[in-house]
């Protein structure tokens, strides 16, 4: 995998919308919605890093999957919800890496 490959990862929706209709709910009985953001045109292999513009690590992610798809639940690894803000995220192989950053508003 080089640089060039991995600068086709796209995040998906960009900005989020808390509240959009892009979110789907459990059910009838719980209305809670979905969160989901996803990643898109990842390797095979690699580890999403998700960090606040302050550089503090939020959640890593470990993909390994055919489908070049991941989705994240927008919650740290602490299970907490995140707060509306830009975020930067890192994909990471063996041998390239990819920063880029994606915006929540709620």
């Amino acid at each position: 995998i080089t640089s060039s490959e991995l600068g086709e990862v796209k995040v998906v929706p960009n900005p989020y919308l808390v509240g959009s209709l892009y979110e789907r709910e459990y059910g009838i009985l719980r209305r809670e919605p979905i969160r989901q953001l996803k990643f898109n045109h990842l390797p095979a292999h690699c580890t999403i890093t998700i960090f606040t513009m302050a550089g503090d690590k939020i959640k890593v992610i470990s993909h390994d999957g055919t489908t070049g798809t991941e989705s994240w639940d927008l919650r740290t690894d602490g299970n907490r919800v995140i707060a509306a803000g830009m975020y930067m995220f890192l994909v990471k192989t063996d041998t390239a890496e990819k920063l880029g950053r994606f915006a929540v508003i709620k």
